[in-house]
């Protein structure tokens, strides 16, 4: 009977590095999406966590008491809030006010993925505010740009203001 030998390099070595190279460039592209998605969740988060701090000073009367410096105060505030992913150069805002909250129209949504006709009206005592800051995420992996086109993170906060 003739003893096998196992094959030493030649063809077993080259399969794995075939198979690895038809596998790895969708592992990668999977990897990189995952990531991507995460970076957005926590984006998300982060947005709304700022929003809702910065709205806060709407809602008490603290903003509308700085005159016509609120809407710097404003965005101060916000971008105090803000980490390290959020650029607040890129943030945008958007706030109205009415006496009821079916006369308040949402912002919407620009065909470039932007906030469409922004404004700066925190109301008075007693007024219906909604707040509204968006933010494009990047994409965060720099060969993913071609397949991820941006996502526009919106963070809204609708309350009545405090009589002050």
């Amino acid at each position: 009977m003739k003893r096998v030998r196992p094959l030493r390099g030649g063809w077993g070595g080259g399969i794995v590095s075939l198979e690895f190279a038809l596998v790895a460039p969708v592992f990668l592209l999977f990897v990189g999406m995952i990531m991507q998605t995460g970076l957005t969740i926590f984006t998300q988060a982060v947005l709304d966590n700022a929003t809702r701090s910065a709205a806060r000073l709407i809602r008490t009367g603290e903003i509308q008491g700085t005159g016509t410096a609120a809407l710097t105060a404003f965005t101060t505030a916000l971008c105090s809030t803000l980490s390290a992913p959020i650029a607040c150069a890129s943030v945008q805002l958007d706030v109205r006010s009415a006496s009821g909250f079916s006369q308040i129209t949402p912002v919407t949504i620009a065909s470039g993925g932007s906030l469409a006709a922004t404004g700066f009206s925190p109301g008075g005592p007693g007024s219906d505010v909604l707040v509204t800051v968006g933010y494009d995420v990047p994409a965060l992996v720099p060969w993913l740009g071609t397949l991820w086109t941006g996502a526009l993170v919106v963070s809204t906060d609708a309350f009545t203001n405090e009589s002050w």
